[in-house]
C-alpha cells in the first residue's frame, strides 16, 4: 500500500488531468507546473525528471485504480457480495483516466507495461471471483474476460453511457455470471 502526500497527489493528479487531453505528450514538465501554477522548482522537489515522474504517475493510476479497487472489494463479503462491491467502484472510477491511460500506452512503452500489469491483475481478480461460481477453471476465465472487456470496452463509447445504463448492464452480467 502506497501513501501519497498531499503535495505528491496534486503533482499526480495533475499528470491524469493533462493525458485526458488527445496527446499524451502534452504531459510536460511545462505543462504540470502551469497547471497547478508551481515552478520547475517544485517539480524537482519532488521528481529528478520527467521519466520518474511517468513511472510515479503510473504507480499512482495502478494503485488507486486497481489494487485499492480491489482491496476494497475484497473487504465486502462473498464472491458475490466482492462483484457487486467492484462493480460499484468501477463505475465510479474517472473514465477519462482509463481512456487516457490507454492512449498513452499506445505510444510510451512504460504505460504498455504498466496497462498489461493492470489488466493482468484485473483479470486475475474477476477470474478468481468467477470461479466461486463455476468449477471450470477455462469457463470463470471467459467469464472475467467477457466482464472486464464489457469494462474496458464501455469507457470508450461515444457518446458515453450515461451510468444508469452502465449499472443496468454490470447488473446483468453480475446475475449472469453469478446464476441469479
Amino acid at each position: 500500500d502506497r501513501s501519497y502526500s498531499p503535495a505528491l497527489q496534486r503533482w499526480l493528479d495533475a499528470g491524469l488531468e493533462i493525458l485526458y487531453r488527445p496527446v499524451p505528450a502534452g504531459l510536460t514538465i511545462e505543462a504540470l507546473c502551469e497547471r497547478l501554477g508551481l515552478s520547475k522548482g517544485s517539480f524537482y522537489h519532488h521528481f529528478k525528471n520527467r521519466e520518474e515522474y511517468s513511472a510515479r504517475l503510473l504507480d499512482y493510476w495502478e494503485q488507486e485504480n486497481t489494487l485499492r479497487v480491489i482491496e476494497l472489494s475484497r473487504s465486502s463479503g462473498d464472491a458475490r457480495e466482492q462483484i457487486r462491491s467492484l462493480t460499484l467502484q468501477v463505475i465510479g472510477l474517472a473514465q477519462n483516466t482509463e481512456i487516457a491511460v490507454r492512449a498513452w500506452a499506445q505510444v510510451d512503452s512504460l504505460a504498455r507495461e504498466y496497462v498489461r500489469r493492470v489488466d493482468r491483475k484485473r483479470r486475475d481478480y474477476v477470474a478468481q471471483l468467477c470461479s466461486e461460481f463455476t468449477s471450470d477453471a477455462a469457463e470463470a476465465r471467459l467469464l472475467a474476460h467477457m466482464l472486464y472487456s464489457v469494462y474496458i470496452g464501455s469507457r470508450f463509447i461515444i457518446p458515453p453511457l450515461k451510468e444508469k445504463e452502465i449499472r443496468g448492464i454490470f447488473k446483468l452480467l453480475e446475475d449472469f455470471t453469478t446464476g441469479r
